[in-house]
């Protein structure tokens, strides 16, 4: 979190942010943010916040609520890019119109296995992989809605 960042406080639709990054970015202790999320929310200028905690629940704070979201439990070999593919995942899921939880059971579906192995780039997960791990009761899982999003966002590229 760069100080330009902070002191820019641009107005933004989704934050990914672990506790100690919403610390710093609304000038708040980790116990003032826990105890009033949609202060911090509000103080970081964006319409939703995630927070990440690694293995432990995540809070999804929008305007309209708070959410408590626990991850799949994974023993990590190495985290390093696992944020990044959650990230991604979850910005790919949003900008195809996917709602909230679905997005996040996406992005989670690529962010766990990015902790199975050791290294960034070799631990991303392609995209089948990620089909493969999203919950059945998920409406991203179903065959008519997996088709349209694949289609939509991610189309096989020729090669």
């Amino acid at each position: 979190m760069t100080s330009e960042f902070i002191q820019a406080r641009v107005e933004v639709d989704t934050l990914i942010l672990n506790a100690q990054e919403v610390a710093t970015l609304v000038s708040m202790t980790s116990a003032e943010s826990d105890a009033e999320p949609q202060r911090a929310r509000t103080a970081a200028h964006c319409r939703q916040m995630i927070i990440t905690c690694g293995g432990a629940t995540r809070l999804v704070i929008t305007a309209s609520g708070i959410l408590n979201i626990a991850p799949p439990q994974v023993t990590p070999v190495d985290t390093v890019g696992a944020g990044d593919a959650f990230a991604g995942a979850f910005a790919v899921a949003s900008a195809s119109g996917v709602p909230l939880e679905e997005a996040i059971a996406f992005a989670d579906a690529a962010g766990t296995p990015a902790t199975q192995k050791i290294g960034a780039q070799p631990s991303i997960p392609k995209r089948d992989a990620i089909f493969s791990l999203i919950p059945v009761r998920s409406c991203v899982c179903s065959s008519t809605h997996r088709s349209n999003f694949t289609a939509k966002v991610l189309p096989k590229t020729a090669n």
